[in-house]
C-alpha cells in the first residue's frame, strides 16, 4: 500500500505579506500551483482549478485573504 504526502493547499500564514512574495512562497511549498497574484476586485474565472492559487492583494501589494487552491 503506497502512503499519500499530503500536499499543502492553503496559506492563511501570508495573510499580510507581500504578495509577490507570497506566491513565491506558495510555488516553493507547492510545487504543483502556479500562484497568481490579483488585485482584490479583479476580474476572474470562476473556473475550479487544481493547479492555480489565486492570491488577493491590496493597492499596497499585501494579501488580504488567505490564499488557498481553487
Amino acid at each position: 500500500m503506497a502512503s499519500q504526502c499530503p500536499v499543502k493547499d492553503a496559506w492563511p500564514e501570508l495573510i499580510g505579506t507581500n504578495g509577490d512574495i507570497a506566491a513565491g512562497i506558495i510555488e516553493t511549498e507547492n510545487a504543483n500551483v502556479k500562484a497568481i497574484v490579483l488585485k482584490k476586485g479583479s476580474p476572474m474565472t470562476m473556473e475550479y482549478n487544481l493547479c492555480r492559487v489565486l492570491v488577493f492583494v491590496d493597492d499596497n501589494r499585501v494579501v488580504t485573504q488567505a490564499p488557498a487552491i481553487g
